[in-house]
C-alpha cells in the first residue's frame, strides 16, 4: 500500500512537471509568434520571394524539374504550393514561414532540457524567439526557417539518440535529415557532423552506432536523385560567382549569428553588443567536454564552419549568415553552457541579461528601422523601398492604371539590381502586360535568367515587331540616366550604360520624355513617340 502511494505520487510530480513544460512551451511560442507576425506585412514581395512564388505556379513534378537550376531543392515550394491552395494572399503565405519559425524555439526548448535545467531552457527558448535573424527568415517566403526546424528537430534527436539509442530517435534524425537536404543543401553538412561525433564517440565499433548508419544508408539512397543537381549547381555557381573568404566575412557571421545586424554599418555597436555572445561562445568551447551532449554540438558546429571555410577557399565563398543560419540554435546552447560554468551566481546572472539585453537592442533596432536594417540582408533595399516598403508595388499599380494599348514596359536599371524590379512587377500584374527586362546578354541564373520566359528579355528596341506608340521605363536608378543630355552625349555616362545604351535608342528612334513618377527609389518614367515618328509607324 505504501509502494502504491509512493507510485502515485511520481506519477503526480512527473505530470506537474510536463504541466509546467507546457505551460512555458506555450510562453516561448506567443512571444515567437507575436514577434514574427508584427509588421510581417509592411514589405512588398523582393525578387527572391516573387522566384519561389513563381514555381508554386507549376504542377508538383514541374518544381522538381525547375528545382535543379536553383539552389534550393523543391520541398519547402511543395509545402507553399499545398499551402497556396487556401489562399494566395501575400500575408498568408508569408504566415507558413512565420509558423515555421515560430515552433524553432520550442524545439530549442526541448533541447535545453537535454542540457539544462528547466530555467535554463526557458532562456535559451525565448533566445532563439528574439533573435533577429531568425524573425528575418520568419517573415520571408523562403525556405530558411523550414530549414532551421528541421535542423533542429535534427539535433534533439540527435541529442537523445545518444542518452538512449532508441530507435525512434534515430528515425528522427534520419527523417530530418532526409527532409532537410530537400529543403536546402546544407544539411550534408550536418549529416557529415553527426557522422563525425559518432565517429569520434566510438571509433571503428561500427556496431554501437549501427542504428545512425542503416537509416542513414537509406537516407543516402534517397538522396542520391538529387546528386547530380547538387554538383551541377555547384559547378554553375562557382563559374558565375567570384567571390572568395575574407576575415570580415568571417566576423559578418558571428555578428549575424548574435545581433543579426550591424546596425547599418555601426561596426563599433555591433562589435560591442557581440561581446557577451563571443565571450560565452569562447567559454562554451573551452569548456565543451563536460557535457558530452554538449561535445556533440560543438563538434556539429566546428565541423560545419570549417567545411564553409574550406569550400570557400578552394571556390566561390559559401560563408554567408543565410546559409549557416541552422547554427544558430547550436551558437546559443554554447553560450548558455558557457555561462553556465562560471561560479559567481551574480556574475552568471549579469552576463547572462546582457546577452538578453543585446538581443532586446536588436529587436528594438530591427523592428524601428525595419526598412533601413533589410539592407543587411537585401542589397540595397532601403535605397529602394525608403517609404513605406511598398514602393513596388504602388509604382507598378500606377503603371498598369495608365498604360495604354500599344505601349510597353521597360525594367532598366543598373545589371546587379535589374532584376529586382522585373521579377517583382511580372507577380504584380500577372505577366498580363508587355513587359521587358532590357539587356543585350543573357542574364546569369542567380538575377533570374530560369524564370525568364521567352521573349521577355529585350536586348535592343530593334527587336520589337514594330515600335510601340509609349514606353514605360522603370527603373532603380536615378531618372537622369534616363534624360540627362550629357548622359546621351557620353561625357557623363556609366560605363554600363554603354553596353546597354536604352537612353540612346530612345533618342535614336525619336522618343521624348512626357512624364514621371517616384516613390522611395523606383520611378517610372514615360516617354512617347514624336509625332513625326509615330506617323511614320502609322504608316
Amino acid at each position: 500500500m505504501k509502494n502504491l502511494k509512493t507510485t502515485n505520487h511520481v506519477r503526480k510530480f512527473s505530470l506537474n512537471l510536463y504541466r509546467y513544460d507546457i505551460i512555458l512551451l506555450s510562453f516561448i511560442f506567443f512571444c515567437a509568434i507575436l514577434l514574427r507576425l508584427y509588421r510581417l506585412f509592411d514589405l512588398d514581395l523582393w525578387f527572391d520571394e516573387v522566384a519561389i512564388l513563381f514555381q508554386t505556379e507549376m504542377s508538383f513534378a514541374e518544381i522538381w524539374s525547375f528545382s535543379t537550376t536553383e539552389n534550393f531543392p523543391p520541398f519547402y515550394t511543395w509545402m507553399l504550393k499545398v499551402w497556396g491552395y487556401f489562399s494566395t494572399d501575400i500575408g498568408w503565405l508569408r504566415f507558413l514561414s512565420a509558423i515555421f519559425g515560430s515552433l524553432i524555439p520550442l524545439v530549442c526548448y526541448l533541447i535545453g532540457r537535454e542540457l539544462f535545467n528547466r530555467k535554463e531552457s526557458l532562456y535559451f527558448g525565448l533566445l532563439c524567439a528574439f533573435s533577429v535573424p531568425l524573425i528575418y527568415y520568419s517573415q520571408n517566403i523562403r525556405m530558411y526557417s523550414l530549414f532551421v526546424l528541421l535542423c533542429s528537430l535534427s539535433f534533439l534527436g540527435f541529442i537523445k539518440a545518444l542518452k538512449t539509442n532508441a530507435w525512434k530517435y534515430w528515425v528522427l534524425v534520419a527523417v530530418s535529415n532526409l527532409l532537410g537536404f530537400y529543403t536546402f543543401l546544407f544539411m550534408v553538412f550536418v549529416m557529415a557532423g553527426e557522422f563525425l561525433v559518432l565517429f569520434f564517440r566510438d571509433r571503428f565499433r561500427f556496431t554501437r552506432y549501427s542504428r545512425f548508419l542503416y537509416l542513414h544508408l537509406l537516407v543516402f539512397i534517397l538522396m542520391l536523385f538529387w546528386m547530380v543537381p547538387f554538383f551541377e549547381r555547384y559547378i554553375n555557381l562557382s563559374r558565375e560567382v567570384q567571390a572568395h573568404i575574407t576575415l570580415g566575412q568571417i566576423a559578418k557571421v558571428f555578428f549575424f549569428l548574435g545581433t543579426g545586424t550591424d546596425f547599418s554599418d555601426k561596426y563599433l555597436l555591433a562589435f560591442f553588443l557581440n561581446i557577451p555572445f563571443a565571450l560565452g561562445f569562447i567559454m562554451g568551447i573551452r569548456s565543451w567536454k563536460d557535457n558530452k551532449q554538449i561535445t556533440a554540438l560543438a563538434i556539429l558546429f566546428c565541423c560545419t564552419v570549417l567545411f564553409s571555410c574550406v569550400l570557400s577557399t578552394l571556390g566561390p565563398t559559401i560563408l554567408y549568415g543565410r546559409y549557416l543560419l541552422f547554427l544558430l540554435p547550436i551558437y546559443f546552447a554554447l553560450i548558455l553552457h558557457g555561462y553556465k560554468s562560471v561560479k559567481s551566481k551574480i556574475l552568471r546572472t549579469v552576463v547572462l541579461s546582457a546577452v538578453f539585453i543585446s538581443l532586446l537592442y536588436s529587436n528594438l533596432y530591427y523592428y524601428t528601422h525595419y526598412l533601413k536594417v533589410h539592407d543587411d540582408f537585401r542589397y540595397l533595399w532601403y535605397e529602394v523601398e525608403r517609404v513605406d516598403g511598398h514602393s513596388f508595388s504602388k509604382i507598378a499599380r500606377e503603371v498598369e492604371n495608365q498604360i495604354t494599348e500599344q505601349e510597353i514596359i521597360v525594367h532598366y536599371s543598373d545589371p546587379s539590381i535589374r532584376s529586382f524590379s522585373f521579377f517583382p512587377f511580372l507577380y504584380y500584374h500577372g505577366r498580363e502586360q508587355p513587359e521587358y527586362i532590357y539587356s543585350k546578354d543573357d542574364l546569369p541564373q542567380h538575377a533570374g535568367y530560369q524564370y525568364l520566359r521567352t521573349g521577355e528579355r529585350l536586348g535592343s528596341l530593334d527587336e520589337l515587331a514594330e515600335l510601340p506608340k509609349g514606353i514605360w521605363v522603370i527603373t532603380l536608378n536615378s531618372s537622369t540616366i534616363l534624360t540627362d543630355y550629357e548622359t546621351l552625349v557620353e561625357t557623363t555616362r556609366q560605363s554600363w550604360i554603354h553596353h546597354d545604351n536604352l537612353p540612346g535608342e530612345l533618342d535614336y528612334f525619336g522618343y521624348k520624355y512626357n512624364q514621371s513618377s517616384s516613390i522611395g527609389g523606383v520611378t517610372a518614367a514615360h516617354f512617347i513617340l514624336s509625332d513625326e515618328e509615330k506617323h511614320q509607324v502609322d504608316k
